[in-house]
């Protein structure tokens, strides 16, 4: 990132930055939110306010999704959990100030834990006992793992976060499909 301010020092008079040219040769291209809403120097804090504000929204949603989840069933939450990641991703590409930000990323963040959590107790509990660890380490330890990897070099790859967002949003729309392929929890029927 560079500055270009009228004095030497890089600060105006009252020891704020002016203006911003970024270099995206440097990030392969790649332009961030941050970026792109020029959320640096004194308004760095936006940026990290709005990503605070997707963890209290997993907080909120790991427990009353997981309340829910008891009384309306697994498979039901499992398809709300990734509506509200659907829906808070795709807000959060027309976010332009900190507060839309702050709000598209609690949404998402609703569903941060229960996406994989609600699956995870599904498979669970339609495994035997003695072939859980294989099957559980099988999705959580290697897809998972892979996702993660793969997952950075399908933003630079894309070049814009807003793009990423869409690429992560796409695959989503599936997911409630499984509602019509997916057995319920029978503990939880029972």
């Amino acid at each position: 990132v560079r500055e270009i301010v009228p004095h030497d020092n890089g600060i105006d008079d009252w020891g704020v930055c002016e203006e911003w040219i970024y270099d995206y040769d440097f990030l392969h291209g790649y332009r961030s939110m941050t970026s792109e809403l020029n959320w640096v120097c004194q308004n760095s804090h936006k940026s990290i306010t709005g990503q605070a504000f997707y963890f209290v929204g997993s907080v909120i949603g790991t427990f009353v999704m997981g309340i829910f989840a008891d009384i309306i069933g697994r498979l039901p939450i499992l398809i709300i959990a990734h509506m509200f990641g659907i829906f808070g991703n795709g807000l959060t590409i027309f976010a332009t100030n900190s507060i839309a930000f702050a709000f598209c990323r609690f949404i998402s963040g609703l569903a941060t834990d229960n996406n994989f959590v609600m699956m995870y107790i599904l498979v669970l509990e339609y495994i035997p006992p003695d072939m859980r660890t294989i099957g559980l380490n099988l999705c959580i330890g290697v897809f998972y793992c892979i996702g993660s990897m793969l997952s950075p070099w399908i933003a630079v790859w894309l070049g814009n976060w807003k793009l990423y967002l869409l690429a992560t949003i796409i695959p989503a729309l599936i997911v409630p499909l499984f509602y019509f392929i997916v057995p319920e929890s029978a503990e939880w029927l029972i």
